[in-house]
C-alpha cells in the first residue's frame, strides 16, 4: 500500500474505534523512511495512545482482581498469568515504539544535517583540535 492509503486506513481505523489496525497503518507509514508530517505525527500519538491505554485498563481490573483473590487457588493462578500476559503486550507495544521511531529517529539526526551546520560542526573541531596543541 502506498502512504495515502496507509493513511486513509489510519483515519478509517480511527473513526471505528480499532486503535490497533490503526497502529498497525501508522507503523508502515513510518516504515517507509520518510520523515512524518504533522499530522501523520499526530495519527500515530493517537494510535499507540489508544493501544496502551487499553492495555493499561486491563492491566489495572485484572490487578485489582488479582489482589482481592484468595490466595493458592486455580483461579488466582490464572489471573495472574494473564496479567503477565498483559504486560508482555504492554512491554512488547513499547519497545517497539521506542525501538521503530524514537531511537531511529535519533540515529538518523546527525545523517540531515544541512551543508551549513557540518561546515560549522568541521569548523568547530579543527578549532577545538588547535587549542589542545
Amino acid at each position: 500500500m502506498d502512504k495515502t492509503e496507509l493513511i486513509q486506513k489510519a483515519k478509517l481505523a480511527e473513526q471505528a474505534e480499532r486503535y490497533d489496525d490503526m497502529a498497525a497503518s501508522m507503523k508502515a507509514v513510518t516504515e517507509q523512511g520518510a520523515e512524518l508530517t504533522n499530522e501523520e505525527r499526530n495519527l500515530l500519538s493517537v494510535a499507540y495512545k489508544n493501544v496502551v491505554g487499553a492495555r493499561r485498563s486491563a492491566w489495572r481490573v485484572i490487578s485489582s482482581i488479582e489482589q482481592k483473590t484468595d490466595g493458592g487457588d486455580k483461579k488466582l493462578q490464572m489471573v495472574k498469568e494473564y496479567r503477565e500476559k498483559v504486560e508482555a503486550e504492554l512491554r512488547e507495544i513499547c519497545h517497539d515504539v521506542l525501538d521503530q521511531y524514537v531511537l531511529q529517529a535519533e540515529m538518523l539526526r546527525p545523517l540531515t544535517l544541512t551543508a551549513s551546520q557540518h561546515r560549522s560542526s568541521k569548523i568547530q573541531k579543527r578549532r577545538s583540535s588547535s587549542l589542545i596543541m
